[in-house]
C-alpha cells in the first residue's frame, strides 16, 4: 500500500446456501505502507476499534437480504474467505484462504 493512503479492507464469505457475506473496513497504511488489523483501528467501516477479528465478527449479508437469516455451513470445520484491499476503488491486493477450526476433542 503506498504509505498514508486510505485503504479499504473488504472480507468475503458464501455460507452453504450462496448467501454472501461481507464485511470492510477503512484504514490508513502506515509510513511503511502497511496495515496492522491487530493494532491499527478503523477511520470507518463495520467496526470501530482495533480487533484482529473485527472483519470476521462484523460480516452481515449484502443488502437486499433479510437480516435474520443466519450463515449457514454444513461443515464449521472448514471456510473459505477472500479478503481484499482496495485503493481508490482499485483492488491492489487479494488472497483466498481456507480458515480450519479444530473439532471437538482435538488437540491444540
Amino acid at each position: 500500500m503506498t504509505p498514508g493512503k486510505l485503504t479499504t479492507v473488504r472480507l468475503c464469505m458464501t455460507d452453504d446456501e450462496n448467501k454472501f457475506w461481507m464485511s470492510r473496513a477503512d484504514f490508513t497504511a502506515d509510513e511503511k505502507g502497511r496495515i496492522d488489523l491487530n493494532s491499527k483501528k478503523p477511520v470507518c467501516g463495520d467496526y470501530a476499534e482495533s480487533d484482529g477479528m473485527g472483519l470476521f465478527r462484523s460480516m452481515s449479508l449484502l443488502p437486499g437480504r433479510r437480516f435474520d437469516e443466519g450463515f449457514f455451513k454444513s461443515d464449521l470445520y472448514s471456510l473459505d474467505a477472500g479478503l481484499f484491499a482496495e485503493v481508490g476503488g482499485k483492488v491492489v491486493a487479494a488472497i483466498r484462504f481456507p480458515i480450519h477450526r479444530k473439532g471437538p476433542g482435538t488437540e491444540e
